[in-house]
C-alpha cells in the first residue's frame, strides 16, 4: 500500500491516521514525569510523539521531520508519495562575498544549503559561521530574509558584519528599535523582540529565515516556535555548534528547521588547522565530608560548588598559574552569587580588579571588557552562562570551569570560547575539577571526563 502525504506548507504536513501510527516511533521520545508515591516522588516514563494534531482520520506533523520519516520508511519498506499544496524551490546562485575566499568546509556547507533548501549547519565554534551565513545570504540576494539571534550583542555584531560584506537595506528589530513594521530586504532581529510582532505582518513577507545559535529552537511552543510556526519562508536554516541532548528538543529543532545537513566537528577543524586544539587539565578537590548526607541537588550544588572553599582556593591557584605564564583567563560559573565569591577571591590574590560578567551587566560594559581582555589590558574575567556563547576572544589561552555540571552542550559552548586560532596560538587549556564529596558531583564529572576522553583531549 502506498500512502499519500500532503505537504501543506514549509511548516506542516498532513497524513492519514494509519500512516501516522506506522511512523510514530520515528518521531517519539521517552517523556518523564514525577508523581507522589508512598515513599515520596516516583519517576514515571511514557512514550510521547510530536504530532501537531491527530484524530481518528488524520495526523499533522512539522515538515522539517520529513527526511527522518523518509529514512524510517525506507528501512521498513513503507512506501509513500508526496503531494505539495505549493512547492517553492529557489536554486540560488554561487556564493560571493567581497574579500572572502571560502574554505572547502564553508563552501560545502553553503552548497548543501542550496541543495536541501532547509536544515542545520552543525559546525564547531570559531570555524567561520558568520561567513557561511553571509555566504548563503549571497546566494539568495533576491529573497527577503530574516535572521534571528538570541541577544542584542549578537545582533549588533551580525549587522556590522553584513554591512562589511556589502549587504544593503538592513532593518534591525531589537531593543525597542524599528518595532511594528517591516521594510528591510534583510531583517536582523532578536527573537524576544520579533515574537512580539503580529504574525500577519511577517508570515508571508520572507522567503528565507536563518537562526543563529539554533540549539535555542528547542520547543515548538517557545519563543522561536511561535515565530517559525507562523512563518512560511521555504528556505530555513539553523547554525549551531551544539545539538540539544534531549530527544524532545532535537525533534523540535528538526521539525521547525530541518535535519543536520552539514557537520564540521572540533577535532576535524583542529586537524585542518582551522581552530585551536583543546587540552584538558584535571585538578582534584579535597573531599568535603559535610555534604555527603545531602539528598537534594540544589543543596549539594550550593555547598559543594558555590560555598566550597576547597574549590574556590583551587580555582584561584590554577588561575594564578595561568596568569603567571602570561595567559588570559575566563573563569566560568553558573550562579551570580558564586561569580561574586570567585571575583573577590581572585582580586585578593592577584592584586588587581577582576570583572564579573553576568546577565545584569550592561551590554556596553560587556563589550568594553571584551575589548580589554582581547588586548590583554586585563587578563582575567569571571563570567556566567551569558558568555558561554556568542563571544569571541581570539587571544584567550585558558578557560576554568568553576561551575561543574553535566551538560555536554554547556561544556562545548565553554570550549568554544577558546577555539579561535591565531598565529601564535594553536591550542588552549580548559581546567576542570574532580570533587569526590558527593555522588552527584562524581556522576557529573564522569559525564564531562568521558566527553574529553572520547575526543582525545586529555
Amino acid at each position: 500500500m502506498t500512502h499519500t502525504l500532503f505537504v501543506l506548507d514549509p511548516v506542516e504536513t498532513l497524513c492519514s491516521a494509519a500512516f501516522g501510527q506506522l511512523v510514530r516511533p520515528s518521531i517519539s521520545y521517552e517523556a518523564v514525569y514525577w508523581k507522589d508515591g508512598q515513599r515520596g516522588k516516583k519517576r514515571t516514563s511514557y512514550i510521547k510523539d510530536v504530532f501537531i494534531h491527530k484524530d481518528g482520520r488524520s495526523c499533522r506533523f512539522h515538515t522539517g521531520l520529513l527526511p527522518r520519516i523518509n529514512k524510517f520508511c525506507k528501512d521498513r519498506e513503507i512506501t509513500f508519495r508526496l503531494k505539495y499544496t505549493q512547492r517553492v524551490i529557489i536554486p540560488g546562485t554561487d556564493p560571493q562575498l567581497p574579500g572572502i575566499t571560502f574554505r572547502p568546509d564553508q563552501l560545502s556547507a553553503i552548497q548543501k544549503a542550496r541543495k536541501h533548501q532547509r536544515g542545520i549547519i552543525h559546525h564547531a565554534t570559531a570555524t567561520g559561521k558568520t561567513v557561511i551565513l553571509a555566504g548563503i545570504a549571497s546566494c539568495f540576494r533576491d529573497c527577503r530574509m530574516l535572521i534571528l539571534v538570541h541577544s542584542l550583542d549578537l545582533l549588533k555584531q551580525l549587522v556590522e558584519d553584513f554591512r562589511g560584506f556589502g549587504f544593503k537595506n538592513i532593518q534591525t528589530i531589537g531593543g525597542g528599535k524599528n518595532f511594528g513594521y517591516l521594510v528591510g530586504d534583510i531583517v536582523i532581529a532578536t527573537c524576544k523582540s520579533f515574537v512580539k510582532l503580529e504574525p500577519d505582518l511577517y508570515s508571508t513577507y520572507f522567503d528565507l529565515v536563518m537562526v543563529d545559535e539554533a540549539h535555542h529552537v528547542s520547543d515548538t511552543d517557545g519563543t522561536y516556535g511561535r515565530i517559525l510556526n507562523n512563518l512560511f519562508a521555504p528556505l530555513r536554516f539553523g547554525f549551531t555548534a551544539t545539538i540539544p541532548e534531549q530527544d524532545d528538543k532535537k525533534l523540535a529543532m528538526e521539525g521547525l528547521l530541518g535535519p543536520i545537513i552539514s557537520k564540521y566537528a572540533i577535532n576535524e577543524a583542529a586537524g585542518d588547522d582551522v581552530v585551536s586544539r583543546p587540552r584538558i587539565k584535571i585538578v582534584k578537590i579535597s573531599t568535603s565530608y559535610g555534604i555527603r548526607s545531602s539528598r537534594e541537588w540544589p543543596k549539594v550544588y550550593q555547598k559543594g560548588v558555590v560555598e566550597n572553599k576547597n574549590l574556590t582556593d583551587k580555582v584561584v591557584s590554577e588561575t594564578k598559574l595561568a596568569l603567571d605564564k602570561g595567559d588570559s583567563v575566563l573563569v566560568f560559573c553558573v550562579k551570580v552569587e558564586h561569580g561574586k565569591i570567585l571575583a573577590e577571591a581572585l582580586e585578593d590574590v592577584i592584586k588587581q580588579p577582576v570583572a564579573f560578567i553576568h546577565g545584569a551587566t550592561d551590554p556596553d560594559e560587556r563589550l568594553s571588557y571584551k575589548k580589554k581582555i582581547m588586548s590583554k589590558e586585563i587578563r582575567c574575567i569571571v563570567c556566567n552562562v551569558v558568555w558561554r556563547e556568542g563571544i569571541n576572544i581570539p587571544s584567550l589561552n585558558t578557560i576554568v570551569n568553576a561551575g561543574g555540571g553535566k551538560s555536554l552542550t554547556l561544556v562545548t559552548q565553554m570550549l568554544g570560547r577558546g577555539l579561535r586560532r591565531t598565529g601564535s596560538k594553536t591550542d588552549f587549556f580548559l581546567v576542570d575539577f574532580f570533587d569526590p564529596s558527593h555522588h552527584y558531583l562524581i556522576e557529573h564529572f564522569g559525564q564531562r571526563i568521558s566527553f574529553y576522553s572520547e575526543n582525545g583531549w586529555l
